[in-house]
């Protein structure tokens, strides 16, 4: 019986069927039907799992908390974090629940939702108002945070 080798997506290395892992590296060896330009797709049920919990958790802790425990107060670099860590938790949620190479939809969710939350956050802060370029800076940490959790959540399936 005759074997095909497969190139590894992620260092190159050569691999044989039936391979579920990499020898080289450790990474999932994928398959695809078609062209292997193509790639996978955006999965709409991964995006919108990604953009409900985005918003939930973002907007939970982020947005709605404060109002409850007024001494919690998100404001400036430890809000950014609080939101970062949140993006990169939902990014790791979705890269383990829909499998490899989902970095997109988690780093779309985080845009989605930081394009609501940095225009309220420029235009709630009380205490010490920071420019808006300040704001958008910690949405691109967000939306590489996601990506990012993602990426750790592949590695670690």
């Amino acid at each position: 019986m005759a074997t095909t080798a497969v190139v590894c997506l992620a260092c190159g290395t050569p691999s044989t069927d039936g391979a579920p892992r990499c020898v080289e590296c450790g990474a999932r060896i994928e398959r695809f039907e078609g062209s292997r330009a193509e790639g996978p797709r955006l999965e709409l049920r991964a995006l919108a799992l990604a953009v409900v919990l985005t918003a939930l958790l973002v907007g939970v802790f982020v947005v709605g908390l404060p109002f409850v425990v007024r001494a919690y107060d998100p404001q400036g670099v430890r809000g950014i974090a609080l939101a970062a860590l949140l993006e990169f938790f939902v990014g790791a949620l979705v890269g383990r629940t829909f499998g490899p190479r989902r970095y997109l939809e988690p780093a779309l969710a985080a845009a989605l939702v930081s394009g609501i939350l940095v225009p309220y956050t420029a235009a709630t802060a009380d205490v010490a108002a920071s420019p808006t370029s300040f704001y958008v800076a910690g949405a691109v940490l967000g939306v590489l945070a996601a990506a990012f959790g993602s990426f750790v959540a592949e590695r670690r399936a």
